[in-house]
């Protein structure tokens, strides 16, 4: 199920997280729904004896594996049933217990919400990386005291369950949805229902079109990332592979229907026998399906052999895992192929008339030869669109990895020492939050490391929205996005204050007990409407209202799919998670060793950690550096094959037309005329091409660039480039051959 919320704009905001109270309230309200699981999925720090990794563990309701398939190597799934019990994958045992039976073997998780101590009842087979349940241990245990498990949040910040609903048969999705609004009103409200809905997404959509058709792109790290895939990615590299095939198809088409007067006293002889024009096709449709098999066997050897080298390159994990579907697959595909490649060349020369094949008569027309030169602009053309969208991605990974982003991003360390703390042992008896400021200063005892400063979400990345209000005139609720700092935040990542004040000392303290500051960005001003924002009275919504102190120019808070939202910024201490260090690049690795042994001091019983905020960053962006790759390979192959083809079909035509050339030879023709008549035919096919792939290069990477608030405009520059690309190619690769033809011997071309 997917929670939508309407904001202030009109605007949808989608999220998997849903109120722990929905399940059940399910099954109790519509008849239609014959179960439905709640699923808590968090990444915490797991121990066993000395050993402690921070693995993900799912919290679930005792149905999850009658819906869910996750088979069980050893135990029986009704063994969860029993108090502080769980599941352990396969990989995390060996993690955790090495080649020993870890039945019986009791964990500890060290968190509030599922702490305690559980005794291992059975192992599962690894979760396949690409499903969108991703866990290393299952639980059915809930703490009495985790109300949130039973509890409605109409307004909450933070909702901790994903919810699936198995229905019955022959219910369709938009019944039930239709029912959803009263389901809304009748449990959390009216007020609630006018700007909350609830939407059912299938199963098998979740992985490849959560992005694209509700632009849900991750969760919150600490709540475990849900793997998703893009399908527009998906069918970008598809529709690239389909046109590399039919390149290749066209290739055999063209010289296939070349060579066709090769063949002509075959199929004269053929018919004089019997042969009947069924029987001629059948043979070369047979002829094109034993060479595609061929192939087929030739290319999965290729694909298995490459495979771990271009997973390596494009940052993938693809595998061939072989299965009788895929094998039919395969040899569907062969056949498929065969005929398409096939088909024409076939019927082409089954048409022979037997008599004039025999006289020597035979006259293919003007039909092949523009049949040719059509594939050849087709197969050229795909090749042009392959390079321009290659050169359109590469820049716009480039663009997004040097824009300005409105705050300093180099040399900055991200240290989740807080976070960590919070859901440590230490942090039983110590609340590390309250003391940042020692934290800060014990860092900033080394010379390298320049400036400190604290956040509650992962600047430039993770920015949730919650309710403000202006507290004058009507008091309007406005979501906004937020982010909870230190006073040392704003000059850290030097973002620009436009008007007003940075936060005093003391913000921090106060915020609870005092006079509450804020500061908003641009667009969170021009939301509200203000001309002058300074000193006016804002807070969320329902508490003591505060002052806004200040207006900074507007930065990303989230990827540059994202256009910048209104931006509150408070200073608070609740709950930070982010230590974040600007280091000199000079002596890091004394400086790592510094942090390390500081981490200690603070932290001893977690694993020091640390991340570049810069790499934090551009993870978001990982799917489009995949593609860039992935398009640039497909590009270069297709100009290859392309130009294979055209490298056969010249070579094969220049033969036929010796004698043309020994005659313009004689007549007075020098070597540079006859070497400029075969280019210049070549040019004219290519440049049909390029007009013709130039505006389907331009609407395939428009509609691609569509998904970025922020892109490059378009130029014709990456045009220009991917045609000269394209012909310098194709020239160079028929030029051997031209020359071959116009450096022949006339005598020898017309004695015979």
């Amino acid at each position: 199920m997917i929670r939508a919320f309407k904001s202030e704009n009109g605007e949808k905001v989608y999220d998997w997280r849903l109120s722990g109270a929905a399940g059940p309230a399910l099954i109790q309200d519509l008849p239609e729904v014959e179960a439905a699981v709640r699923t808590m999925i968090r990444r915490e720090w797991i121990q066993h004896e000395d050993k402690i990794f921070n693995q993900a563990f799912c919290l679930a309701d005792p149905n999850f594996l009658d819906i869910f398939t996750f088979p069980l190597i050893r135990g029986d799934k009704t063994a969860l049933l029993q108090p502080n019990s769980v599941l352990i994958t396969e990989s995390a045992a060996k993690k955790f217990f090495g080649e020993k039976d870890p039945i019986g073997k009791v964990i500890n998780v060290g968190e509030g919400y599922v702490e305690g101590d559980y005794t291992i009842a059975g192992i599962m087979r690894d979760v396949l990386t690409h499903s969108t349940l991703q866990f290393d241990f299952l639980s059915y245990s809930v703490h009495p005291e985790f109300t949130t498990w039973y509890e409605w949040r109409p307004r909450a910040r933070w909702r901790a369950f994903s919810i699936h609903v198995l229905l019955k048969k022959d219910i369709s999705p938009a019944s039930i949805e239709s029912k959803f609004p009263a389901f809304i009103e009748r449990h959390m409200g009216r007020e609630i229902a006018v700007n909350m809905a609830y939407f059912l997404q299938p199963l098998e959509e979740v992985y490849l079109y959560s992005q694209r058709n509700y632009d849900l792109r991750h969760t919150f790290a600490s709540e475990g990332k849900i793997p998703q895939g893009n399908i527009t990615q998906v069918n970008t590299v598809f529709f690239a592979a389909i046109f590399i095939l039919l390149i290749a198809c066209i290739n055999f088409t063209n010289l296939a229907t070349a060579r066709s007067a090769n063949r002509a006293r075959e199929v004269g002889l053929r018919k004089v026998v019997g042969a009947s024009r069924k029987n001629l096709i059948c043979q070369f449709i047979g002829e094109s399906s034993l060479l595609a098999v061929i192939s087929l066997v030739i290319g999965i050897s290729i694909v298995e052999l490459a495979l771990p080298i271009f997973n390596t390159y494009a940052g993938i994990n693809l595998s061939l895992g072989f299965n009788s579907g895929l094998i039919l697959e395969f040899l569907g595909l062969a056949l498929l192929v065969s005929l398409i490649g096939g088909s024409y060349p076939a019927f082409y020369l089954s048409h022979f008339r037997p008599i004039e094949t025999l006289r020597g008569r035979l006259n293919t027309g003007s039909r092949g030869k523009v049949l040719r030169q059509g594939l050849i602009i087709f197969q050229f053309g795909i090749s042009i669109v392959l390079i321009v969208v290659t050169f359109i991605v590469l820049g716009q990974v480039h663009y997004i990895q040097n824009k300005n982003l409105g705050f300093v991003k180099d040399q900055v360390i991200a240290m989740p020492i807080f976070w960590e703390h919070r859901k440590s042992p230490d942090g039983m008896s110590d609340s590390l939050n309250k003391r940042y400021n020692v934290v800060k200063q014990a860092f900033l005892q080394h010379p390298n490391i320049i400036r400190a400063t604290i956040s509650r979400f992962k600047h430039g990345i993770d920015a949730p929205l919650n309710s403000f209000s202006a507290y004058q005139g009507e008091q309007n609720e406005r979501w906004m996005q937020i982010n909870e700092v230190d006073e040392d935040f704003i000059p850290f990542f030097d973002i620009e204050l436009i008007d007003g004040r940075n936060f005093s000392k003391n913000a921090v303290s106060n915020f609870f007990t005092g006079e509450q500051e804020y500061i908003l960005n641009e667009a969170a001003v021009k939301a509200l409407g203000w001309t002058e924002p300074i000193g006016k009275r804002f807070g969320f919504k329902g508490q003591k209202s505060g002052v806004v102190v200040g207006v900074v120019k507007n930065y990303h808070t989230q990827s540059l799919y994202e256009s910048i939202e209104p931006m509150v910024l408070c200073p608070s201490d609740y709950v930070p998670k982010i230590l974040y260090l600007r280091v000199s690049p000079e002596y890091f690795d004394e400086t790592v060793a510094f942090m390390k042994q500081t981490w200690e001091q603070f932290l001893p019983s977690r694993p020091f950690s640390y991340t570049f905020l810069d790499d934090d960053l551009m993870q978001q962006y990982e799917n489009e550096r995949q593609l860039s790759k992935a398009i640039g390979v497909f590009s270069m192959l297709s100009i290859f094959i392309a130009c294979l083809g055209l490298l056969g079909l010249v070579s094969f035509l220049t033969e036929q037309r010796r004698k043309e050339v020994g005659i313009r030879k004689v007549l007075g023709a020098s070597e540079t005329n006859i070497i400029v008549l075969m280019l210049t035919e070549s040019f004219k096919l290519f440049l049909i091409a390029y007009l013709l792939a130039g505006p389907i290069s331009y609407m395939a990477i428009m509609s691609w660039l569509q998904g970025f608030a922020y892109r490059i405009d378009m130029t014709i520059f990456p045009f220009l480039v991917g045609g000269i690309c394209a012909f310098t190619i194709s020239i160079f690769s028929v030029i051997p051959q031209v020359l071959k033809a116009a450096h022949i011997n006339p005598v020898e071309a017309l004695k015979h």
